[in-house]
C-alpha cells in the first residue's frame, strides 16, 4: 500500500495496487511518511474503504483521527477477546455504526 495522506500519526490514507483508497488506523502508521512512501502493513490495525466506495461516511473517517492510539489497542484487544466467547466475528462496520442494531446478540 501507498502512502498518500496523514490524518496524524495513528490514521492515514492509502492506496493499494488495485487504486482503491483505505483509510488505515493503526500505531505510527502515517509517522514520517511522504506522499508515494510504502506503508508498513504490519503496523495496520484497522482498514476503511475511503470516500467514494459504498458505504463512505465522513463522519467515521473525523472519528478516526481523533482515535487515541492506546484507546484503538484496548478495543482491539476486547474485540479479540469476546468474539470467542460469543462466537461470532465483529467487523469494523459494526463497531462504528451506533445508528443499527447492537451486533451482539443474546
Amino acid at each position: 500500500m501507498k502512502f498518500q495522506k496523514n490524518f496524524n500519526n495513528n490514521a492515514a490514507l492509502v492506496e493499494d495496487g488495485q487504486a482503491l483508497e483505505w483509510i488505515v488506523i493503526g500505531n505510527g502508521v502515517g509517522f514520517g511518511k511522504h506522499p508515494g512512501d510504502l506503508v508498513d502493513e504490519s503496523k495496520i490495525e484497522r482498514r476503511f474503504i475511503a470516500t467514494g466506495s459504498k458505504g463512505f461516511d465522513a463522519t467515521q473517517v473525523q472519528a478516526l483521527t481523533e482515535i487515541n492510539a492506546k484507546m484503538l489497542t484496548i478495543m482491539s484487544e476486547i474485540v479479540t477477546l469476546v468474539e470467542p466467547a460469543l462466537d461470532t466475528k465483529i467487523n469494523d462496520r459494526q463497531i462504528s455504526d451506533s445508528s443499527g442494531p447492537s451486533p451482539i446478540r443474546r
